[in-house]
């Protein structure tokens, strides 16, 4: 006969035994009494012998619970031992954090943050990933964090949206002495424009009505934010770019205040479950405060 054995099991019948008293066992497992009696004689059933003797006096072991009682304590400071470790493990703040994010973002805000985590968790290695929305790895348990850039991001992560992402049009300081800079939206027209290939969302609000008779007004074009921001700062035009990448650059300066035609909101995000490490959840925790102290910058509003 094949014997079932579980350890749920067998924490009513150590409670039965150490209480000698049903009602003293249910009290311990916070359960009812008809609980732990049906429990151990299901446990009896499953085992095909008698457990516990019941008496006017009590509740006692018989021979064979005598013997079970010695092998059933050994498993439970096992289980406990290993519980333990898993505990200490779980709150242990070493190992590796990958997190990925855009280029931009990686390049232009983390690196300052992660620098001070480090100091203060040398244990805790850092992977930091591109990608071209923060998101590839992600999705495919490659990494743990995720920054992104994204408004209502719908998918089987979960996080916090953390700020808008300002984004303005900027010039540097030597094509400002070269050219008269525009006060208005509509003048942008007459300035040598830094589009971006195969997209010109960030300048849709820009009339393209007269483009045949006046000329394409983005004679420069590139494909990732990291070339509009260097072609900006190398004087050959305008380019829309976020606050957070731009304002640091001494070489370049806004040509307007503030201006976002589509609010992009930052994101932190990790899978369902992940946070339950330590490493993980507090490194989530601190970039959000840290990023949440410099959120005048990111949101446009520090200049």
């Amino acid at each position: 006969m094949q014997h079932r054995l579980n350890w749920d099991s067998l924490r009513f019948f150590l409670a039965a035994a150490r209480e000698g008293n049903l009602s003293a066992a249910a009290r311990k497992l916070r359960v009812n009494r008809s609980t732990v009696l049906r429990r151990v004689r299901e446990f009896e059933k499953d085992l095909g012998v008698k457990l516990f003797e019941s008496t006017n006096h009590g509740f006692f072991l018989s021979d064979a619970g005598e013997e079970l009682m010695h092998t059933a304590v050994r498993i439970e400071d096992e289980m406990n031992s290993l519980r333990r470790h898993l505990d200490e493990r779980e709150h242990e703040m070493t190992g590796t954090v990958r997190i990925t994010s855009t280029l931009p973002l990686g390049f232009g805000l983390l690196q300052p943050y992660l620098r001070k985590f480090r100091d203060i968790y040398p244990g805790v290695s850092i992977e930091l990933m591109a990608t071209l929305d923060g998101t590839r790895s992600v999705s495919r348990h490659e990494a743990d964090v995720a920054f992104r850039t994204v408004v209502n991001p719908k998918d089987e992560m979960e996080g916090e949206r953390l700020c808008d992402v300002a984004v303005s049009i900027y010039g540097s300081k030597d094509y400002v002495k070269r050219n008269k800079l525009p006060t208005r939206v509509e003048e942008l027209r007459e300035h040598h424009m830094i589009g971006m290939e195969g997209a010109l969302g960030q300048f849709e609000f820009i009339d393209r009505s007269n483009d045949r008779a006046t000329g394409d007004i983005f004679p420069y074009r590139t494909n990732t934010l990291m070339f509009h921001l260097a072609a900006a700062r190398a004087g050959i035009g305008l380019a829309s770019l976020p606050c957070y990448l731009a304002d640091p650059e001494s070489a370049l300066v806004r040509v307007f205040p503030k201006f976002r035609k589509v609010p992009t909101e930052l994101w932190l995000m990790t899978h369902p479950g992940m946070k339950r490490l330590a490493r993980i959840r507090i490194l989530m925790d601190f970039m959000r405060d840290s990023i949440l102290q410099d959120k005048a910058m990111l949101e446009g509003q520090s200049t």
